[in-house]
C-alpha cells in the first residue's frame, strides 16, 4: 500500500498538481533551451526522486516529503522562466 492509497479518495487528484506543473515546466524550458548541462540534470534527477517519494512511497512523511519538493521545484522553474525572459 503507498501513502496515496491512505488518503480520502478524492484527494490523490488535488496533489498531482505539482507534479504535472513541474513535468510541464521542465518539458518546456529543455524545449525552450533554457535546461541545459548538469543544470537540467539537476532538475531532472529532482524531479525523478520527488515524484517517486511522492507516489511510491509506504509512509505518510516521505509523501508529504514529496508533494513538499514537486511545489518548490514547480516555483523553482516558474522564476527560472520568468527571469530568463526579457522585460517587456
Amino acid at each position: 500500500m503507498t501513502a496515496v492509497d491512505l488518503l480520502p479518495p478524492f484527494s490523490p487528484r488535488w496533489f498531482i498538481g505539482p507534479a504535472l506543473l513541474s513535468a510541464a515546466l521542465l518539458i518546456k524550458l529543455w524545449w525552450d533551451r533554457g535546461l541545459f548541462g548538469r543544470s537540467g540534470a539537476m532538475f531532472v534527477v529532482w524531479f525523478v526522486a520527488a515524484a517517486a517519494a511522492q507516489f511510491a512511497s509506504s509512509g505518510i512523511a516521505w509523501w508529504i516529503a514529496g508533494l513538499v519538493a514537486q511545489t518548490l521545484l514547480a516555483i523553482v522553474l516558474l522564476l527560472r522562466g520568468r527571469l530568463d525572459e526579457p522585460l517587456r
